[in-house]
């Protein structure tokens, strides 16, 4: 059975990864279109709503975006 670590390094890169994730969001989202993201906005801002207090600027830049 895998073990589950919360140690500072697993912490830092999970972190790491959600920025980079965000980041990769933010560009998609500013070539995309209104067409394309409109029907699905709700959706996406309620998912960035639960990642701003892991990474705020990232997470700002996304709603920009959108």
């Amino acid at each position: 059975m895998p073990q589950v670590s919360l140690d500072l390094s697993s912490v830092e890169k999970f972190n790491t990864l959600l920025r980079v994730a965000l980041e990769v969001l933010s560009q998609v989202l500013e070539i995309a279109g209104l067409v394309e993201i409109g029907k699905h906005a709700e959706e996406l801002l309620g998912y960035l709503k639960s990642t701003v207090t892991l990474e705020d600027t990232s997470s700002i830049l996304c709603v920009q975006q959108v």
